[in-house]
């Protein structure tokens, strides 16, 4: 799997960018020898080492994968494209991206270009929300119409953006679902049979290996979901506390109990400021003993989430990094996630 390092001189996108862009798809899109032949190794692309992992799995020798982002360092929220990105997809035959705003310069990209077969994890995953059933507010955002009373008004009185928040980036994160769908075995399974569908059009001659391969690694993720479970029987009363919920779905697997305030990881989702009575709330939870142990996601780092890390050490609670690319060494999704899991497993019986 082909990666590379964070690139310097971030840049917001241009229409220059997507001029340089569109004339990529433009130079590339007429040669399409060697990826139905069976020749050359097919390139592809990925917003994310996690889900290049998952396009090398399937594709195997028969596809070159470029991951644009594998800095195990960075916000990923945060992130920025540059023109290079745009490069860099426009020349893959087939893109993966995660979806839901999570990797938005990807789904910048596929809006407005179709050059390239794309794959919207979450999209596949049947965790996006239904857009028959909601109204469209004016500002592009969807109201099913009907809102929870818990955390819709806060002391004040006054309505919380607490369905819809925008990072300092001024990119669209939906919170009423958890767009980190790398974590949800099932929806990575369906984004493999899915890769392996589109690369058996990209490339017939190899159609057959591509679902065999994505039927070995459905095999790799049973075993992954038997590890989870084996961790929820031996700890059934496993509860946790996260710093964000990127780890959510594998949690849910484990049969965890995430008591964390929605409030508190809306805001460190959006990069913006916990409410002090949220923030106490957790700080109470901490003290409280009923804490097994705290996930915390490294790459979205706060003084707010170093203080409940500070606190959870200083208290003897065991904390847990669950990140959203991959460590420096690993390339392998399923190593990845067991490597994650036993970590978790061993923080929780000491």
């Amino acid at each position: 799997m082909v990666t590379r390092s964070e690139r310097v001189g971030r840049l917001r996108a241009t229409g220059v960018t997507v001029s340089v862009v569109a004339l990529a798809v433009a130079a590339c899109g007429s040669d399409e020898t060697g990826a139905e032949s069976g020749g050359d190794a097919v390139p592809v692309a990925a917003s994310t080492d996690v889900w290049g992992s998952v396009l090398d799995a399937v594709g195997g020798e028969h596809v070159e994968v470029t991951s644009i982002i594998t800095d195990p360092a960075l916000d990923l929220h945060s992130y920025e494209s540059t023109p290079e990105d745009g490069l860099i997809i426009a020349e893959s035959r087939l893109l993966l991206y995660n979806g839901g705003g999570y990797d938005h310069f990807a789904e910048q990209f596929v809006e407005q270009e179709d050059g390239v077969v794309a794959v919207d994890a979450l999209e596949v995953s049947g965790h996006a929300p239904d857009e028959e059933d909601g109204e469209e507010h004016e500002d592009g955002h969807e109201d099913d119409g009907e809102h929870e009373d818990d955390g819709e008004h806060g002391e004040d009185g006054q309505e919380h953006e607490d369905e819809h928040g925008d990072d300092e980036g001024g990119h669209h994160h939906d919170l009423r679902v958890n767009e980190h769908v790398f974590y949800d075995l099932e929806t990575v399974r369906t984004v493999a049979e899915t890769v392996a569908d589109e690369l058996g059009e990209l490339r017939p001659a190899n159609r057959e290996e591509f679902a065999e391969n994505a039927a070995a690694f459905g095999a790799e993720l049973d075993e992954l979901a038997g590890q989870a479970a084996e961790l929820g029987e031996a700890h059934p009363d496993l509860t946790v506390l996260a710093t964000e919920p990127v780890a959510e779905y594998l949690l849910d697997l484990a049969g965890a109990e995430d008591i964390t305030p929605t409030e508190f990881t809306d805001a460190i989702e959006t990069q913006s400021d916990v409410p002090a009575a949220v923030q106490d709330e957790v700080l109470t939870a901490l003290e409280s003993g009923d804490i097994d142990v705290v996930i915390n996601n490294p790459q979205t780092e706060s003084p707010v989430t170093r203080q409940l890390v500070t606190e959870a050490e200083s208290a003897g609670i065991p904390v847990v990094d669950m990140t959203e690319t991959l460590p420096d060494g690993v390339s392998d999704y399923a190593e990845w996630i067991s490597n994650q899991l036993d970590t978790l497993a061993t923080a929780v019986e000491e």
